[in-house]
Parts: structure tokens; sequence; C-alpha cells
């Protein structure tokens, strides 16, 4: 059986011009991550307010990613329909970016988290993340891990919960920056 995954990587890039989907093959015998990606542009002149929070020691994604393979090439139905889903659930998010339905979005990005922590398990995502989840969903806010742990990213549809959301995670000794959009072709004039 070979099927391939695609991962959203709009939270995880900084660049908000494109959105990267990475496409990764598997079949009964081979699990790979993938590096390269296509691109497809999305105008993203006006985007919700996006943010991320990490902590000052963040977790190994060696530990994050430890089973995975293995129950994969065992062929574990949970991890071959978490890929599936996740497939579904990065088109689904290209969608709303495309039609700006920030809702949808946010909808979207908790069900990547909670797909992610059936999959993974509490004990592989750790004290830290989870806390970190807790932190913005306290402020009604969307959270996902953008990589392999020790940051989370979101998007808070509401301003004065923003800003309280900030603090909260900085009396937490987290890092959190409001995220940007940049269009590196602008800078070219393109």
């Amino acid at each position: 059986m070979a099927m391939v995954f695609k991962q959203l990587d709009i939270v995880s890039s900084f660049n908000f011009k494109s959105v990267l989907f990475k496409e990764c093959f598997f079949s009964s015998t081979v699990f790979v991550f993938c590096v390269e990606g296509s691109y497809i542009p999305i105008d993203m002149s006006s985007v919700p307010p996006f943010w991320l929070a990490y902590l000052g020691d963040p977790s190994d994604s060696g530990r994050i990613h430890s089973t995975v393979r293995q129950r994969w090439l065992n062929g574990d139905t949970d991890v071959i329909e978490a890929m599936k889903s996740f497939a579904e659930l990065t088109d689904r998010a290209r969608e709303a970016l495309e039609s700006r339905d920030w809702s949808k979005l946010a909808e979207l990005m908790n069900q990547n988290f909670e797909l992610r922590r059936k999959v993974y398990t509490d004990e592989c995502l750790g004290p830290g993340n989870l806390k970190m989840v807790q932190i913005a969903r306290t402020f009604s806010s969307a959270v996902k891990l953008p990589g392999s742990g020790g940051a989370v990213m979101g998007l808070c549809l509401d301003s004065d919960k923003l800003v309280a959301m900030k603090n909260a995670f900085q009396e937490a000794g987290c890092v959190f920056c409001h995220v940007v959009p940049y269009d590196p072709c602008s800078a070219f004039g393109q």
C-alpha cells in the first residue's frame, strides 16, 4: 500500500506568501519525512493574528517522533489513518486561507493538534507543550504544534484576549511573538 501525505506548514514557515505542502510518500516498508515540497501561492495581504510561543528549553524531536515510524512499519491503523487525515486537513486549511475563513482555519488548527495528540500521546508530547496548548485554549485561541515540540503556533481572533494571552505565556516563562507575514518578492519589487 502506498499513499501520499501532505503537511501544511503555513504556521511553521514565516513566508506567508506561499504555503508549503510537504508531500511524503509512504509504503508498507518505507516511512519518509520530506524536506522538499511544492509551493502554492496564496494572497496573504490580509491575514489573521497568528502568534508563536516557545519554551526556553524545547523538547527533543527524536522523542516526539520516537515510535511513529515503527508503528507505521508495523501497520498501525491509527498512524496510517492519521496520516490520511493530516492530508485532508491540509487541503481544507488551504481552502480556508484562500477564502479568508479564519474561524474555519482556527478549527482546523485545533483538529490538527488533537490528531497529533491522539497519535503521539501526551507522554510523548510532554508537559511543556501541553501547558502551552492549555494556556492558548484558556483564551479561546486556536493552537497547534508547528514542528516537533517546544513551540506552539496559534490564531486568536479576539484582540483583547490576544494581549492577555501574551501576558499569560510570558508569566509562564515562554517567549511570545506576533507573527508578521513577510513577502520576499516585495523586497525585489516583484
